[in-house]
């Protein structure tokens, strides 16, 4: 019972989002909705802060991105030497569309550590990057990439590693729209 109850309270896009994704053309069968695992040892306050076009800026703690809808995926990391890992957490689409920032927008992606880069949308239309939370089961934390680190889909998508190796930003922190 307790399982029908969470189903019923979780946002539509969750529910919709296997049968969106089974839609795109391009949408890999690894993509599924997940959960993230409790942990007393997940970050907490604010974690990423997005900054729209009009310079309005909404803040996200780890309860709402999750609140967002999860969706899980095994791939390749290009910083751990290509190892296969499963990350967890919601799609950048779903992040951007809670702060009003269109999905073809030039973003400037900003890490903890002061790193930066830019990413363009537009050609990644349909491409399911994920702003993780966990890998591998664990919570992701300042220490092992995280709290939030932006991934692509390696697994399924045959994406220019020259162009976004770069973008896999760990420590993510802030996205402004460029």
């Amino acid at each position: 019972m307790n399982h029908v109850r969470h189903l019923f309270h979780r946002p539509l896009n969750v529910l919709l989002l296997p049968l969106l994704l089974s839609a795109c053309t391009h949408a890999p069968a690894t993509v599924a909705v997940a959960h993230l695992t409790p942990a007393s040892d997940a970050a907490t306050g604010v974690l990423l802060r997005v900054q729209d076009a009009g310079g309005q800026e909404h803040s996200f703690t780890r309860d709402q991105l999750a609140a967002l809808g999860l969706v899980s995926y095994t791939t390749p990391d290009p910083a751990l030497k290509n190892r296969k890992v499963q990350y967890v957490g919601p799609l950048l689409s779903s992040v951007l569309r809670a702060a009003g920032v269109a999905q073809d927008s030039r973003l400037v992606l900003a890490a903890h550590d002061h790193y930066r880069t830019v990413l363009d949308l537009k050609p990644l239309d349909n491409v399911p990057l994920v702003l993780a939370l966990e890998a591998d089961g664990k919570p992701l934390k300042l220490s092992n990439q995280g709290p939030v680190y932006l991934v692509f889909p390696y697994q399924a998508y045959k994406l220019d590693h020259n162009l976004y190796d770069a973008a896999w930003v760990w420590q993510l922190e802030r996205i402004e729209v460029k």
